[in-house]
């Protein structure tokens, strides 16, 4: 637990980690740690599970005798009645269907229930070990002796409890079912541990089964389906992209393969839910072309049976969830695929369509397929918030408190959150982003930037002749160390050039209104002609980069030329609203380590952002020229140190655990390992720490004839990027790469500002906010 600052004795809990009153109304900010799901869960996070525990134990117990009958605790979100029984049926078949389907011969289930898989599955596996949190079924199972099965009694997370270790030892299982369960859990952290915990326990090529699972991206057409307000939403809900995400972070390699359901009721369990499958150590076919089904005709289901195989059909309209006239059924394509080897898969880029695999195999795919941003709606913070005023009332009556005026209770920002909450913060930030460029407290509107797009195509144009131009001249003279930036202007010039147009030279008047429309000062424009002007010079290291950009010899001064433009003003922006909300809803100093702060344009709007609150800001680069004129800069106001992103920053003397934040702008680019660079990063976050990344995600020509000479390494090092995934492509990383990276690191990206299709997004640069997995 962290140090607990309370101003009144009557407000003193292990919950609490800082307690402030004024007046009559107090203000409360939750420890993250006790909403921690890892190593152990958090008391509020084991709280959210006794819960729903208590739910369950109250729902069997009702019915009493054997095991309880399978439609028991299922009721309809629109009516509250009771699901008909044989809806339930045919919904618990499929899944045992789909469970086979993986060859499963001997299933470990958590969250057994009143066990309808567990009677369509033990009869035709070879073992069956079943584990539930509610103590009163797990007697029953027990009790009607079925052959070949065991169940125990435990919780998700508990598969390392002596006894469940000891029957999984015994078992050996080849699949792990979870079925309709996950959505009883706290957070998407929860989950990953368990989802973790389970790939662990497999084989090569063995299965975790996770069914029914509630589709975030759908949780609005749920709202206005059933009448019940999203927000309120008590339930977990995530999309792909986010299972992506918690499968990237594996420790094994593993696929996805995502179906939907086919039922023949139109009901929430049709319309609103999927399920995966994960398989341990498969690789999937490359040889498996995705086709669309505008791009095959839009056919009907009896014509899609027809295809051949493999193929892999996206973008098949989902009847009911789709308007399209000629939407397809699941169930009506099912059958018309029935007796081969296809399944109907829910298109995971598209929760209203549906996909086809032929043959099944071809569903799978690679994490890496699916690194969009996802989305996920987490109840833990709500309900942490309503169990904190209970406690706080409670505790303000046994000290003889009179009614407060107002409790407000303050989850940290960052993980746990509802949708809706998630969306709200990224407004902000892109609020915060356009005010700082609107400079008079006005947000610049997204019509005011529309020029940027043209800007960046021109800067693009102007840097491919000038390079092209070199190359035509025959292979230019060029120093080892910028080897492998000629190999990528090779790259990205080949094929037919282009033709020299005179409205591109670099001392025509376009640069200087490209650069004035990106919101350059005229350094950076004067900085890029000179640079073109004197290209195999830069290659040959006849004259170097460094001697153009600063040619004062002021190198903290040169920097900030080019930090001064629309796309860095308003990334500063979304990053001072982002830390100030850390700093609001985290009681104490916020503990901020910044990484390769360089010139400080991301320190000066970190600390603009976080003025009015307590903070403890510790300022790193790799050079002591930076970390001195930081301090001089801010003097009291932070502390420095060097760190290197490239060796292990622990071993460096950053502090496990120590960070509540850790802001890393524009300085992963620049390392020469980005993944090993972020695990280093990885465990330097505290519980509920956040990770704040500003990075360029699109390779800029304009750049990589200019600025990219300044990575080049001066000693036998390799370039950036020579040992992951950005060998002999672009230093830069994609959105989708980005966040792939970030995930098989251990982290789950949040959000992204700006957001595509905005004029800013053209600029490739993002702000994302991520957390622990």
């Amino acid at each position: 637990m962290s140090t607990t600052d309370q101003t009144g004795a009557e407000m003193v809990h292990p919950w609490f980690r800082q307690v402030t009153q004024d007046g009559e109304n107090w203000q409360i900010h939750l420890d993250p740690a006790v909403l921690a799901a890892r190593p152990a869960p958090g008391e509020l996070v084991a709280d959210h599970l006794g819960h729903w525990t208590e739910v369950y134990d109250w729902t069997y117990q009702e019915v009493g005798g054997a095991p309880p009958a399978e439609t028991v605790g299922w009721r309809a979100s629109d009516t509250g009645e009771p699901l008909p029984a044989e809806v339930m049926s045919e919904w618990a078949d499929r899944t045992a269907e789909l469970v086979l389907s993986t060859g499963a011969t001997r299933v470990l289930e958590i969250g057994c229930g009143s066990g309808m898989l567990l009677r369509r599955l033990a009869p035709v596996v070879k073992g069956y070990l079943g584990l539930d949190v509610a103590a009163d079924v797990v007697e029953r199972h027990r009790a009607a002796g079925l052959p070949g099965v065991e169940v125990l009694q435990a919780s998700a997370h508990e598969t390392g409890l002596p006894q469940v270790r000891a029957a999984v030892k015994a078992l050996q299982p080849d699949c792990v079912l979870i079925n309709s369960v996950s959505q009883c859990f706290p957070d998407v952290s929860y989950l990953s541990g368990v989802v973790h915990d389970a790939l662990d326990l497999l084989p090569v090529g063995g299965t975790l089964v996770l069914g029914d699972i509630r589709h975030s991206g759908l949780h609005e057409d749920w709202a206005a389906w059933s009448g019940n307000p999203a927000e309120a939403d008590e339930e977990l809900l995530y999309d792909p992209a986010t299972l992506a995400a918690v499968a990237a972070a594996a420790s094994r390699p593993v696929t996805l393969s995502f179906f939907a359901k086919t039922l023949s009721a139109d009901n929430e369990l049709t319309r609103y839910r999927y399920d995966v499958v994960f398989r341990v150590g498969d690789s999937p076919s490359p040889d498996v072309p995705q086709r669309s089904w505008e791009e095959l005709g839009r056919p009907d289901p009896a014509t899609l049976a027809q295809l051949t195989g493999p193929v892999r059909v996206v973008g098949i309209p989902h009847r009911p969830l789709s308007a399209e006239p000629d939407a397809i059924r699941g169930l009506d394509l099912r059958q018309a695929l029935n007796g081969r080897d296809a399944a109907v898969g829910l298109d995971p880029w598209s929760p209203r369509h549906l996909s086809l695999a032929l043959p099944v195999a071809a569903a799978a795919l690679p994490p890496s397929a699916l690194a969009a941003q996802g989305q996920a709606h987490e109840p833990l913070a709500a309900f942490a918030r309503v169990r904190a005023l209970e406690t706080a009332r409670r505790e303000l009556r046994r000290a003889g408190h009179g009614r407060p005026a107002g409790i407000t209770v303050h989850v940290p920002s960052g993980a746990g959150h509802s949708a809706a909450a998630t969306r709200a913060a990224v407004q902000a930030a892109d609020l915060a982003g356009r005010t700082a460029l609107g400079g008079d407290g006005i947000p610049v509107t997204h019509e005011a930037l529309s020029r940027i797009p043209t800007a960046i195509d021109q800067l693009d144009a102007i840097a491919r002749q000038a390079m092209q131009r070199v190359l035509a001249q025959g292979r230019p003279k060029v120093a080892p160390r910028h080897e492998w930036i000629l190999r990528r202007w090779e790259s990205v010039l080949a094929g037919p050039q282009a033709r020299d147009r005179a409205m591109l030279e670099p001392e025509g008047p376009l640069l200087d209104r490209a650069c004035a429309a990106l919101g350059y000062p005229a350094g950076m424009a004067t900085f890029y002609r000179t640079a073109l002007q004197h290209l195999p010079e830069l290659l040959s290291d006849e004259i170097p980069a460094q001697a153009m950009l600063f040619p004062d010899g002021d190198m903290a001064r040169s920097l900030d030329k080019d930090r001064r433009n629309l796309s860095n003003g308003y990334l500063h922006g979304a990053t001072g609203s982002v830390l100030a909300q850390a700093a609001a809803t985290r009681g104490g100093p916020l503990r901020v380590l910044e990484l390769g702060g360089g010139a400080g344009g991301g320190t000066e709007a970190a600390l603009d952002g976080l003025e009015g609150h307590s903070v403890d800001y510790c300022f790193s680069d790799i050079s002591r020229f930076f970390t001195q004129a930081a301090q001089e800069r801010w003097g009291e106001r932070i502390r420095t140190t060097l760190l290197d992103v490239d060796r292990d920053l622990v071993q460096q003397g950053a502090v496990a655990g120590g960070s509540d934040v850790v802001l890393a702008a524009n300085v992963l680019h620049c390392a020469q390992d980005i993944g090993a660079s972020l695990r280093y990063i990885q465990p330097l976050l505290a519980p509920g720490g956040l990770l704040v990344v500003a990075e360029a995600t699109r390779e800029h020509l304009m750049v990589l004839a200019t600025m990219q000479f300044l990575l080049s390494p001066r000693d036998d090092t390799p370039p950036p990027g020579e040992s992951d995934a950005r060998a002999g492509g672009s230093v830069f990383l994609s959105p989708d790469g980005c966040r792939h990276a970030l995930a098989e690191a251990g982290f789950r990206s949040l959000s992204t500002v700006p957001e595509p299709g905005t004029p800013l997004s053209a600029v490739g640069q993002q702000l994302v906010v991520a957390c622990r997995l």
